[in-house]
């Protein structure tokens, strides 16, 4: 059959197009391409015109202002988020897939401008299928620019990806500078380096402008009757008492030591522009004697230390990421970033009793990349304050300067303290006033809302009184200074519910403070148990360095002055007929309490027993074993200050501490614990 030569000649010159692309298809080469995914550009997150200068959603305000999230304008601790579209297309038929496309983006300061990549996109990482020539990393080109490269991974023909990239502008811009984004799209072959597709790249993004304003509040007390925090007794060397024109240990003296709060709070969460440092302002000083509206009195006192806050007082934060890392698991919830550093300097050195300092804040990160959000007690600062630094300060006040309240030395005296912040009004980076034309709340210790400002502090009581406190607990694997141990396992500080296993050895530890302002003279700590179930035990069953015939011991820790080996340590056995740690009401049957599985004992005469010359019979002794019935009759342990001590007018001064350990070991075998389970 034959065809039409109009047919014949179709065909062959289809037949010479097809040779003639057959070399171009061979050398065509796959091609990448970037573009806007969605809205591409979220310049800012919400809420939005909270400073109410903004007419609509695109108005371009600054000043700490952003008005919608597509405006060209983010503020100061707020992000921009860059959405991309990545895609491959052109592959010969039967080609390998691209195994490495890349997406590079460059952001590119102004002057004065600070931002940085958030993080690295989980698109990028292999573990979403990224590849890892190149590998994937965000680096500082050292010019105020960072280049963020996302090795995204294998794409077949046609194949978009999608992801997100967060800029995060520091509070260390300028207010009106701005950055401009550069990105584009390749391909590498698996050497990582030769490009092996068409690449692309998508216009420069910007310039986006940075809006902030300065807006920091100066703290000192965080309600309206909030004092100094503690007063607790010391000694510290402060002035040249003794007249030999150095100022050492010989010159001690017992004072209270007690602290300040400085707390720098963002007023917002974004949108606020950093202040040039150092930061200075003034401290001023009241004090008065005998009542806080007494007479003004010149109270010798002296700032000892300036420091990121370490305390954790109700409603504080750590002052720095640095301190105590680890605390709730390195959540960082209860910590400002870094305070960097404060110093608190009088302005007349020569007069202890002046009371005009000036403050000193330098080296604060004020760029606003994290801000504590909580306080301890468990308060909620995720909505504010925002507090970008916290400081402690801390203070000695000598008793004998208080003494002197009421007109005359006699242990007796009262003094009120208080303080007021004032002069804070810091310039920004970009030479605006804090808070622009206006002033901090509270600014120099003007009221809030009618009440009390947050620029003043106290009046606080600092009284010259007799004071102690004690306590008791149950510790195992502690040291000779009685510093360092573990507590039993109750279910709670004093919880009764604690469990010892047959032969275990542990310590009571009985701690008494003098935290009063006068010395005592008779210090006693003693310890009194059951010896039914429990014996004395050397020390070094509990902890403690193995001395042979040592048992209840005084801790060699010396605050303030104290000596352990001012206390002689003696032991008794105190008639304790009645007790019984299996029968509560005497009634002949044991009382099991079959809610907490243990028998329930009656201990009154032990809880009634005292430690002083009389109580037992037999006397007091220097060596257990001459107790009578011996080492395992012994119930009574005391530490007193010793004879010769108190010959040498030695007593139990203000800020002593007794830490007095008597090692025990339950006197209790298996086939007793079988049957008789006890609290302790």
């Amino acid at each position: 059959m034959s065809h039409p030569p109009s047919s014949l000649g179709l065909r062959i010159l289809w037949l010479c197009l097809i040779l003639l692309l057959l070399p171009a298809l061979a050398n065509a080469a796959p091609s990448v391409t970037i573009g806007r995914f969605g809205p591409g550009t979220i310049d800012g997150t919400a809420p939005f015109k909270v400073l109410g200068a903004c007419a609509d959603d695109a108005d371009q305000d600054i000043d700490g202002e952003d008005c919608g999230e597509s405006n060209g304008v983010v503020r100061t601790q707020d992000s921009v988020s860059h959405i991309w579209s990545i895609t491959a297309d052109g592959y010969v038929p039967g080609a390998p897939n691209l195994k490495n496309v890349v997406l590079e983006q460059i952001i590119k300061p102004s002057t004065n401008a600070v931002v940085q990549f958030d993080s690295l996109p989980v698109a990028c990482t292999p573990k979403a299928g990224g590849g890892s020539k190149p590998a994937s990393g965000i680096v500082d080109n050292g010019n105020g620019s960072w280049k963020l490269t996302c090795n995204l991974g294998e794409f077949s023909e046609g194949q978009q990806k999608s992801l997100t990239v967060n800029v995060k502008i520091s509070g260390k811009s300028w207010n009106g500078s701005d950055y401009i984004s550069s990105q584009r799209v390749y391909s590498v072959a698996d050497d990582g380096v030769t490009e092996n597709a068409a690449g692309a790249s998508y216009a420069d993004v910007g310039p986006i402008k940075i809006s902030a304003q300065p807006a920091y509040d100066l703290v000192h007390s965080i309600n309206t009757t909030h004092g100094f925090y503690n007063a607790d007794t010391g000694v510290r060397a402060v002035k040249d008492l003794n007249g030999d024109g150095v100022i050492n240990t010989a010159d001690n003296e017992a004072g209270y030591y007690t602290y300040s709060l400085i707390r720098l709070a963002a007023a917002r969460k974004t949108g606020i522009e950093a202040v040039t440092q150092p930061i200075e302002f003034k401290d001023t000083f009241k004090a008065t004697a005998l009542a806080e509206n007494g007479a003004d009195f010149p109270l010798e006192f002296y700032v000892t230390e300036c420091r990121d806050n370490p305390s954790q007082w109700g409603g504080e934060v750590f002052g720095s990421k640095s301190y105590y890392s680890s605390f709730d698991n390195y959540s960082y919830k209860y910590h400002a970033l870094n305070s960097g550093t404060c110093q608190l300097v009088r302005d007349t050195p020569a007069d202890p009793t002046s009371v005009a300092f000036t403050a000193t804040l330098n080296n604060v990160d004020l760029s606003g990349t994290h801000y504590p959000a909580l306080g301890f007690g468990g308060v909620d600062y995720s909505a504010g304050p925002y507090y970008a630094a916290d400081y402690r300060v801390q203070f000695f006040i000598p008793f004998r300067s208080i003494d002197m309240t009421d007109g005359v030395m006699n242990d007796q005296g009262s003094v009120y303290l208080s303080s007021v912040l004032s002069g804070f009004d810091p310039q920004s980076m970009s030479g605006v006033s804090n808070y622009g034309t206006d002033v901090e709340p509270g600014y120099d210790g003007a009221q809030m809302n009618g009440l009390r400002g947050n620029n003043r502090l106290g009046p606080t009581q600092y009284l010259l009184t007799v004071a102690g406190s004690f306590d008791k607990r149950n510790v195992k694997n502690v040291d000779n200074s009685v510093t360092n141990y573990i507590h039993t396992s109750p279910s709670s500080y004093h919880g009764g519910d604690g469990e010892m296993e047959p032969e275990q050895a542990y310590a009571g530890f009985v701690y008494f403070l003098n935290n009063g302002t006068k010395a005592l003279q008779n210090p006693v700590a003693c310890d009194v148990f059951d010896n039914t179930v429990q014996r004395l035990t050397d020390r070094s069953d509990t902890g403690g360095t193995a001395t042979p015939g040592t048992y209840a011991y005084v801790g060699t820790y010396a605050p303030n002055g104290f000596d352990y080996r001012n206390y002689v340590v003696e032991y008794a056995h105190i008639d304790l007929t009645g007790d019984d740690p299996i029968d509560r009401n005497h009634d002949g049957t044991t009382d099991y309490d079959i809610t907490t599985g243990r028998y329930r004992g009656d201990w009154s005469k032990a809880r009634a027993a005292r430690c002083d010359d009389a109580a037992p019979t037999g006397g007091w002794f220097t060596d257990p074993s001459q107790v009578p019935g011996g080492i395992d009759n012994v119930n009574a342990a005391r530490a007193r200050l010793s004879d010769t001590a108190k010959a040498a007018g030695i007593a139990f001064d203000p800020g002593h501490q007794i830490r007095f350990a008597v090692p025990l070991k339950t006197d209790v075998t298996q086939s007793d614990l079988s049957s008789t389970i006890f609290q302790v």
